[in-house]
This record gives structure tokens, sequence and C-alpha cells, in this order.
């Protein structure tokens, strides 16, 4: 599939998907459902890591302002205010 399809059937500009290329930037997660369902994979084959990278945490997220402030607000909760962020999380 060349970047021009790729642009079409997700609705992302040719410009985003090649800065992702040139730029070694990651998509932002408002990216994300619309490139899974074109490429027909799950959000977590998208993310998986290759064979050198396993165990050592090596994705990049880029976050909306709103994004990054839930990210900080969760982090800095107790264990308790986690618990009932995402009482559905095993790691809460």
């Amino acid at each position: 599939m060349t970047q021009k399809e790729f642009s079409a059937l997700t609705g992302i500009s040719e410009s985003t998907i090649s800065d992702w290329k040139h730029k070694k930037f990651n998509p932002g997660a408002d990216k994300i459902p619309a490139i899974c369902r074109v490429l027909n994979i799950s959000s977590s084959e998208l993310f998986e890591l290759d064979e050198t990278e396993k165990g050592e945490g090596k994705y990049r997220y880029y976050l909306s302002e709103e994004e990054s402030q839930v990210v900080e607000l969760f982090r800095a909760a107790d264990k308790e205010n986690k618990n009932i962020y995402c009482p559905m999380l095993s790691f809460c």
C-alpha cells in the first residue's frame, strides 16, 4: 500500500504520515483507531515491540494536552484513587 493510498483510507494527511516516517514521530492516540481499521489489526498488535525491544519499554507516545493532564493526574493519585479510576485494570 502506498502512502497516498494509506492516507486516503485512513483520512490522515500525507504530510502527517510523512512526518511520522521522516521525523520518526509516532501517531497520536486519536489516529490509532483509523490505522488499526485500515491495517485490520488490534491496537495491541500495532504497539507490539519487536524482539530486540521486548522488555525495554521503548514505546513513544505523543499525547494531546488533555491526555497528558489525565496521565499526570493518574500518576499523582494514591492507590485508593487509582482503584476508583480504573477498577478493571489489574496493575492499579
